[in-house]
């Protein structure tokens, strides 16, 4: 069940044209799955075609589709989708089958529920730690950049510039740095070498 729009998304069946089976699904929402959603208990029809709340009459005609079961997959209180049942031939589902199956159906629930836990979780973890480096990577960045501005009144002129492109260079990761300033004429003149990495 999509929890943005409550709409059933089709994800797998057996013994139907799943390519068809899903276009389909997609295009016309189940009325009688929508009614096991709302309810969330289980659903049985005897006989679909004298059902008015049957889903796409051609499709089922098609395959042959006479007795449905919808058993909802409920875990927490919230629907998680629902577990729908078949059969070519009519079958009126007994009080133990709905039962086994509703069983079947809430471990299967279970199991989604934690399954959908457990992803949330990794990808909490993967934000967690794509966080973690880059709040590493700033500390190191404002580490460096104390110690160089604290360093700033004790140094001479050229002493500063040549550390300055220093720890340029050390903080971006680059090849070379260049300090290049006006002098007293407006002409810019080379002040502190190019520092190479490595």
């Amino acid at each position: 069940c999509n929890k943005q729009n409550g709409e059933l998304e089709p994800l797998a069946c057996r013994n139907l044209d799943e390519k068809e089976w899903k276009a389909r699904r997609e295009r016309d929402q189940h009325r009688l799955d929508k009614l096991v959603v709302e309810t969330k208990t289980p659903l049985a029809i005897d006989d679909l075609r004298a059902d008015p709340r049957r889903w796409d009459p051609e499709f089922c005609r098609k395959y042959g589709l006479v007795s449905y079961l919808g058993v909802p997959l409920v875990a927490k209180g919230e629907v998680l989708g629902i577990l729908s049942f078949y059969t070519r031939e009519a079958h009126q589902f007994t009080a133990e089958e709905v039962e086994f199956l509703a069983t079947l159906a809430g471990q299967a629930a279970i199991a989604i529920y934690n399954s959908q836990l457990y992803e949330q979780s990794q990808r909490n973890l993967e934000v967690l730690k794509s966080t973690n480096l880059e709040l590493e990577r700033s500390t190191k960045e404002q580490r460096a950049l104390r110690r160089f501005l604290s360093d700033l009144l004790l140094l001479d002129v050229n002493e500063l510039l040549q550390k300055m492109t220093k720890q340029a260079a050390r903080l971006f990761k680059a090849e070379y740095v260049w300090l290049r300033l006006f002098d007293d004429a407006g002409k810019v003149r080379d002040r502190a070498v190019h520092f190479l990495v490595g």
